[in-house]
């Protein structure tokens, strides 16, 4: 897989902990609003090379309504820019709801986002997917109160080190007010630092005593740091170029039909942190993989979302689901009808620009990433849970090596299993090794930050 994963990865990292930022840019209460309002810049880093910018702005205006917008920016080569861009106005009467919001995010090749405005009751909202458009009623309400709700906490409470708290935050991509937990790790002399309390792509903070965000580090790939707008501006730093595959010393051959592998992992970090099935015994650390490989992390129970990613209510999605799934009864038949579908239905090219699900409908092309999202939207469609996984699978080169890959994992009568639409398996082969879903450790690799190179110890074919 080409850099245009690394640039999603990244985006999906970035966006995680900025999202975080950008709500605590307001203050606890009104009056705290008034004393920090202004604009603000951060450096965005990876690796220590700056690759981007982070603006924000808080204001009331003439009439009372307090608005607060975001516009990040990064590029990892110069034919790969991403635009983030987010902003919310709340009225200037109590309770001081949302009254629009507007969140976008561009990368070459595609585009998508949404327009919220408030409506008698909840939101309408228009729901932009590259060239495509829908319009959507959403029955949730937020307001100035949930969006401070943070700094409130922290103003009321002065909580200890360790205590942890639920906030109500306006998560676009789900059209969702979702919960997220945060927790205080320390209240040093800057002010506090306070990080993501999920498992999983952990996002530290430092706040000024203002609750100001003035450093943040995302899962130790990412950090942030503010600026004067001079210097966020600057020219971005070129990245090194990680080759997108992991050498082995001998090929595999017929690898689509091998039931299990062991290999010696070579890295210059730990290999358990980069999969999380590695052991080690006496200094080598090695892979046991076995046929229909599932990643070792918890399911979020949104596998069955739609999302502006995964367009499940689209008319067109869903009389293609029906299409692919005609005469089928049995989960396990729509299964297999599915598969095999989306691996006739879209054309392999590798050299394809990121594109959407909607998009990838009309171009009829992609590389894995697509073949990947279009089943999971098209299973998600008929109420079968599913998720993209990215991962290493064997690659038939000159020389031997895994390459970055895209598939899936669905459930079936309660039973995950691995599907690959792009290869037409539904028998996933051993060579395919799903990444943590801790999205640093992809970047390590995805970086090139990351030496890596197996050894085949043992193979066995069905």
């Amino acid at each position: 897989m080409r850099p245009r994963l690394f640039i999603g990865t990244c985006t999906c990292l970035l966006l995680a902990g900025i999202a975080w930022i950008n709500q605590s840019q307001a203050p606890a209460a009104i009056q705290s609003a008034l004393r920090l309002s202004g604009e603000r810049w951060y450096q965005v880093f990876l690796n220590t090379k700056q690759v981007g910018y982070l603006h924000t702005l808080a204001e009331r205006d003439f009439i009372g309504r307090w608005h607060f917008s975001r516009e990040l920016r990064f590029g990892l080569s110069p034919r790969q820019p991403v635009s983030v861009t987010h902003r919310l106005t709340f009225e200037a009467a109590p309770p001081f709801a949302l009254s629009s919001a507007s969140y976008r995010i561009d990368r070459r090749g595609s585009g998508e986002g949404v327009i919220l405005s408030r409506a008698e009751t909840g939101y309408d909202a228009v729901v932009q997917r590259d060239r495509d458009s829908e319009s959507k009623h959403l029955s949730w309400n937020y307001d100035l109160a949930d969006y401070l709700a943070f700094e409130s906490w922290l103003t009321s409470e002065e909580p200890a080190v360790g205590t942890v708290t639920t906030v109500p935050t306006l998560d676009f991509s789900r059209l969702a007010v979702v919960r997220k937990k945060y927790r205080v790790t320390d209240h040093n002399e800057t002010g506090y630092l306070v990080a993501n309390a999920a498992p999983f792509d952990s996002t530290i903070i430092q706040l000024d005593d203002q609750f100001v965000p003035i450093a943040a580090s995302m899962a130790g790939i990412f950090d942030l740091k503010a600026s004067s707008r001079s210097a966020a501006l600057t020219q971005r730093s070129s990245l090194g170029t990680a080759s997108y595959y992991v050498p082995t010393n001998v090929p595999l051959y017929d690898h689509t039909n091998i039931k299990r592998l062991v290999v010696e992992v070579s890295s210059n970090i730990r290999a358990d942190r980069l999969f999380t099935t590695a052991r080690q015994q006496d200094g080598v650390w090695t892979l046991e993989l076995s046929a229909n490989p599932l990643a070792h992390v918890p399911r979020a129970g949104t596998e069955l979302e739609e999302t502006l990613h995964f367009p499940t209510s689209a008319r067109r999605v869903i009389q293609l689901a029906k299409e692919a799934t005609a005469g089928t009864v049995t989960d396990a038949e729509k299964l297999t009808s599915l598969t095999s579908f989306v691996h006739a239905y879209l054309r392999y090219d590798p050299n394809s620009d990121p594109i959407g699900v909607l998009t990838a409908l009309d171009t009829r092309t992609g590389d894995c990433m697509e073949f990947a999202d279009l089943f999971t939207t098209l299973a998600r469609t008929l109420g079968m849970p599913s998720r993209t996984i990215i991962g290493l699978a064997y690659t038939s080169r000159n020389e031997p090596a895994f390459a970055f890959h895209a598939w899936n994992e669905v459930a079936v009568n309660g039973v995950w299993q691995a599907v690959d639409p792009t290869w037409n398996q539904l028998r996933v082969d051993a060579t395919h090794i799903p990444l943590p879903n801790d999205q640093g450790a992809a970047l390590l690799l995805l970086t090139g930050a990351t030496d890596l190179a197996f050894t085949i110890l043992d193979v066995d074919y069905f």
